[in-house]
């Protein structure tokens, strides 16, 4: 007999039936909200529902909205094209070849498991320890893995290949890592349920981290910590790179792991001078440090336009492939707090500028 889609790969379902016994071993080839099912010999009815088993041991059901029996004809043998809907997580699963099992109940759905483990991610985060951390991290990666699309990148003692989330991660390394797991479930939740979530998705980051904004400097120390106490008299928390934490990692995985705000001020002082090549020394301008503009574009592309603002003291030369980016001139009499402050408050920071 030939095969439908021969060349696409099946699994093994079991089918639960009303009176819920159970038929196991059925092929089918999952598409979206369809399965095409070719055995007609079982019997699929509106209402049964599939059990589809994931390569984590995660259990997925779905409900048979509309058994789709097509009748075969000459070159296409009868088949069933089930229109069904994901319905409920039900039941144990292994996480990552940890030992810990995760016990569901059949009647809790997706939609509500979702919700109580962003609050347990929330709580978590107010108050992080290890203990706390670790058993919830091994839940949602268990949980979450193949539900929410790359729920792994960008995490720490994550192997892709495997899909391996190191249980024994602790400290900051945890903290980070659940922080990022957080707004991609807020993120899932804000699409899939927004009756759960009046957040949308684009403003899911500054939802989580609505109080931090990342400082990007040279060696302009003074403007640093100038910048750093207007942001803390607004209440807010002034990220700098080279007073977190190194844990062994490189400067591009800092700025990855911290650089999760609401915003982000990159500050363009006279550090460095340049000049284009054929041009006499005195045409030399002075630039900021080469690391600035690239942590500035990275930040763009990050965060958005509307969460960066780009400072400058001083003549400096700006970089013409951003041209189109506004900057704020530190003057002497200090408007470009102000300005600041504005950017910040467009784009929903909670800024009192009377604190100024």
């Amino acid at each position: 007999m030939s095969r439908i889609m021969s060349g696409f790969p099946r699994e093994k379902v079991k089918i639960k039936k009303s009176n819920n016994a159970i038929i196991d071993d059925v092929e089918a080839l999952f598409s979206d909200d369809t399965v095409l099912i070719e055995d007609v010999s079982v019997v699929i009815e509106d209402g049964d529902y599939i059990l589809r088993t994931l390569p984590n041991g995660l259990t997925e059901e779905y409900l048979v909205v509309n058994n789709g029996y097509i009748s075969g004809g000459r070159s296409i043998p009868s088949h069933y094209q089930v229109t069904v809907k994901k319905n409920t997580i039900l039941h144990n699963h292994v996480n990552n070849q940890n030992s810990s099992k995760v016990t569901m109940n059949s009647n809790y759905s997706f939609e509500e498991l979702l919700a109580d483990d962003i609050r347990r991610c929330s709580d978590y985060l107010l108050n992080p320890n290890d203990e706390t951390g670790q058993s919830l991290y091994i839940d949602i990666t268990g949980r979450y893995d193949s539900v929410i699309e790359n729920f792994g990148s960008g995490l720490y003692q994550y192997f892709a290949e495997q899909h391996f989330y190191d249980p024994d991660i602790s400290g900051e390394s945890l903290t980070h890592n659940i922080k990022k797991l957080h707004n991609k479930m807020l993120v899932y939740q804000a699409k899939n349920y927004p009756s759960r979530n009046s957040t949308k998705p684009n403003d899911i980051l500054q939802t989580i981290q609505n109080s931090k904004v990342f400082i990007v400097h040279g060696h302009d120390s003074e403007a640093k910590i100038e910048t750093a106490r207007v942001l803390e008299k607004l209440g807010l928390e002034a990220i700098i790179l080279h007073e977190q934490a190194d844990l062994s990692q490189t400067i591009i995985e800092k700025i990855e792991k911290y650089s999760d705000v609401a915003f982000a001020v990159v500050l363009y002082t006279e550090c460095d001078l340049g000049r284009a090549k054929g041009e006499s020394p005195e045409k030399e301008r002075f630039r900021a440090r080469q690391n600035v503009v690239f942590e500035h574009g990275y930040l763009i592309g990050k965060l958005g336009r509307d969460r960066v603002c780009a400072i400058v003291k001083g003549n400096v030369d700006t970089p013409g492939d951003i041209s189109g980016i506004v900057y704020v001139k530190m003057d002497d009499d200090g408007a470009w707090k102000m300005r600041l402050c504005k950017n910040m408050k467009a784009v929903g920071l909670n800024v009192d500028m009377n604190r100024l």
